[in-house]
C-alpha cells in the first residue's frame, strides 16, 4: 500500500469516517500514481475530504510549456459514489426547483439570482450563448466567484444533479434558500 493512501486512510479516520463512509483506492497510471477517493455518505464533508486528499498531490510541471511532466506524480481524484447521487436526485424537490428553473424565461446571457444565503449568491442562466440547457454560477456577497463555482447543463437532467451537487454534497444552500 502507499505511504500517502495510508496517511489519507488514517486521517480520514481520525475524522470518524470509515470505509463505509469513504473509500481510499490507490492505484498507478504509467509512471506515476493516483488516489481514487470515493465519498460514499452525505454524512462526509467533501471540503474536509479534498483538503486532506489535495495535500498529498503532486505534480511537477515544465517550467517553459506549463505542462505536466511525465512520471513520478501523484494525482488524487475526490468524487461522490454515482449510485449515491443518482438516488438522491430522484427526490422531487430537486425537480420541482429544476422543472421551475425550466419554466423561467430569460435573456440570452442574462442571469437571475435563484439562492441566496448570508456567503453565496447563486445564478441561473437559461439561455446562455455557450449551451441550450443553461448556466449555474456562484459567488461569494462580496462579489468573487467561489472555487467550483461554475456548473454548465450539459443535458436535460443535469440539472437536477448540479441541484444535489449545491445542496447536499457542498453544502451551500438549503432548499428553502431558492427564490424560484
Amino acid at each position: 500500500m502507499d505511504k500517502d493512501t495510508k496517511e489519507i486512510r488514517d486521517a480520514f479516520k481520525a475524522l470518524g469516517w470509515n470505509n463505509r463512509k469513504i473509500s481510499v483506492k490507490h492505484r498507478y497510471c504509467g509512471y506515476s500514481d493516483a488516489i481514487d477517493i470515493t465519498i460514499k455518505s452525505f454524512d462526509v464533508d467533501i471540503k474536509k475530504a479534498e483538503e486532506i486528499a489535495k495535500s498529498k498531490q503532486s505534480i511537477r510541471y515544465d517550467e517553459y510549456s506549463g505542462e505536466p511532466l511525465l512520471g513520478a506524480n501523484t494525482y488524487v481524484n475526490v468524487e461522490f459514489d454515482r449510485d449515491l447521487l443518482k438516488n438522491e436526485r430522484m427526490d422531487i424537490r430537486y425537480a420541482n426547483i429544476a422543472n421551475k428553473l425550466r419554466a423561467m424565461e430569460m435573456k440570452i446571457d442574462h442571469g437571475k439570482i435563484i439562492a441566496e444565503t448570508d456567503k453565496y449568491r447563486i445564478f441561473y442562466f437559461a439561455n446562455c450563448s455557450s449551451t441550450h440547457h443553461g448556466q449555474i454560477y456562484i459567488e461569494t456577497v462580496d462579489n468573487k466567484m467561489v472555487e467550483h463555482g461554475r456548473y454548465t447543463v450539459y443535458h436535460e437532467e443535469g440539472l437536477e444533479s448540479i441541484l444535489v451537487e449545491l445542496i447536499r454534497c457542498r453544502k451551500l444552500v438549503d432548499f428553502e434558500n431558492f427564490n424560484v
